[in-house]
């Protein structure tokens, strides 16, 4: 089984694995638009928002936002994915928001606020009244962009607690020449970088072969 971080329950990369998925779709969501095609008679720019993320945010998004391919831009050449942000998981977002502003946030009263203190999934917008960074991950529910060429973007498809261990698939695969880095074209569908060879080795390194059947079915799901 692999190691778990006594504080977290949680196996010892995933945060750093987290952060490293943070960083590489780092920009992907900077703009988007709120119907899936361009109207014909409008210029695509009456359509754009862009964001501009505190790091905070960028922390939270591999956490809170998920996504979920909904056609393709004929005009564009390039696949449309629809943003989602509406419930998270408490435990997660701790994590993070003590990262940003100390483990004394658990003293604040706000977690039973705002139900930071339960153990179930929970809605991300009322959390918005209390953290800024969480106001900027709701304004991208139910807006659409357009996918770039990255691998990373394709895991928000895929349920928050396996985002981790593929991001560090990827990461090895990258690292062993295996999967060619980024481009910044745009692309008609979510990649599906990985095979069964790289997540059999990422899953040897961390000591989760016995889960390799259940990764391979989830990746194969979300990227088909």
């Amino acid at each position: 089984m692999p190691e778990e971080s006594p504080s977290q329950g949680l196996p010892e990369y995933f945060l750093p694995n987290m952060q490293k998925l943070s960083e590489k779709i780092d920009g992907c969501l900077q703009e988007t638009r709120v119907t899936a095609t361009i109207a014909s008679n409008k210029p695509k720019e009456e359509q754009i928002t862009k964001h501009d993320f505190s790091e905070a945010a960028k922390k939270l998004i591999p956490f809170s936002v998920s996504l979920a391919q909904v056609g393709v831009d004929n005009r564009e050449k390039a696949g449309i994915a629809l943003l989602s942000a509406q419930e998270v998981r408490p435990d997660f977002m701790r994590i993070i928001l003590e990262d940003v502003y100390g483990k004394e946030l658990a003293q604040t009263g706000i977690y039973e606020a705002t139900d930071l203190s339960i153990e179930t999934p929970i809605s991300l917008p009322p959390l918005a009244k209390y953290f800024p960074e969480i106001g900027q991950i709701v304004a991208l529910n139910k807006r659409y962009i357009d996918i770039p060429n990255n691998p990373f973007l394709t895991l928000l498809t895929l349920p928050v607690e396996k985002r981790a261990f593929f991001t560090g698939a990827l990461l090895e695969g990258i690292l062993n020449q295996e999967i060619f880095s980024l481009e910044d074209s745009k692309a008609e569908v979510f990649q599906r970088s990985l095979t069964l060879p790289q997540i059999m080795a990422y899953a040897k390194k961390v000591n989760e072969l016995e889960r390799v059947r259940e990764y391979m079915d989830i990746y194969t799901s979300a990227t088909s």
